[in-house]
């Protein structure tokens, strides 16, 4: 039985997508077969991530609708382990089917190892995903975001299983106190840290067709690395360069 893991922020920009991505790729390069879903309504934001151009004939309302088999609506991402499920374009999701999601996702948990969701921001995201094995709340390093995810939480009636994931922490600024250190960011939310990610202009994308590559090389892609071996069950510190 996989995991389904959600990535979740209290509001929009934070870098879900993005997130999500890299998270789904390193836990491919891992060898473990990895299922990325964009639920975030962004207009396919994790699958431009991807370089997946989102011209498959189904998405995952096909798939609840009936109108396709679960494998119909799967995209392979290059030579890898990594699939996507697109999103419907241009379409609200209905009450109904975001109710009857969850089930899906469990579904396709049994097939992968892991399914990575981006999903939308806010609060009211909290009652979709209490279903997921894992919330990973990402934030980035600034004092405003923080502030802004701790409104967030405490706006939840059960913050059992989400684990804080801080993104775009730039160590000159830490060190100029001009942004807090991880550990008073940690102190603050009162989350276990799943890991934390340096600011980092050279963000990987996949190049549409190319393999996923063999060692991920910059800090960026070396912490979200770790972050898929945390949750595999290694014990790794958390490595912060910059």
């Amino acid at each position: 039985m996989g995991e389904w893991i959600a990535i979740v922020s209290e509001k929009d920009g934070v870098g879900k997508s993005s997130a999500a991505a890299y998270l789904a790729l390193a836990l491919a390069s891992l060898k473990k077969n990895v299922l990325a879903v964009d639920l975030s309504g962004n207009e396919g934001g994790l699958n431009r991530c991807l370089h997946y151009d989102g011209t498959a004939a189904y998405h995952y309302l096909d798939v609840l609708e009936g109108n396709c088999r679960i494998s119909d609506a799967l995209v392979k991402i290059g030579d890898s382990s990594l699939y996507v499920l697109p999103g419907p374009k241009n379409r609200a999701i209905s009450k109904e089917y975001r109710q009857k999601l969850p089930r899906l996702l469990g579904k396709f948990a049994e097939r992968f190892d892991f399914v990575v969701t981006d999903v939308g921001s806010g609060p009211d995201t909290s009652e979709f995903v209490k279903e997921a094995d894992r919330k990973l709340l990402l934030s980035t390093a600034s004092s405003l975001s923080i502030a802004d995810t701790a409104s967030y939480l405490s706006l939840l009636e059960d913050k059992s299983g989400y684990s804080l994931l801080l993104d775009r922490v730039t160590v000159p600024l830490i060190k100029a106190e001009r942004i807090p250190p991880v550990e008073e960011a940690v102190n603050a939310l009162g989350l276990p840290i799943i890991g934390a990610v340096s600011e980092d202009r050279e963000v990987y994308l996949l190049p549409e067709g190319e393999e996923l590559p063999k060692g991920f090389r910059s800090p960026a892609e070396k912490a979200f690395l770790r972050i898929a071996r945390r949750l595999t069950g290694e014990t790794l510190q958390i490595v912060l360069k910059g």
